[in-house]
């Protein structure tokens, strides 16, 4: 499994966790940045222990 799948699949994880905490469910722009936020985040995080 490649560093981008293993961000990419927790990001997701995020995005939908975040998605949970809105009272509001609509999908926006917000979901976009939250999965964006937490990849980058995590694709680093992932490559420097990889």
């Amino acid at each position: 499994m490649t560093n981008e799948q293993i961000a990419h699949d927790l990001a997701v994880a995020v995005a939908a966790a975040k998605l949970n905490q809105k009272s509001n469910l609509s999908a926006d722009i917000s979901l976009v940045s939250d999965y964006d936020n937490a990849y980058r985040y995590l694709l680093d995080l992932v490559q420097r222990t990889r």
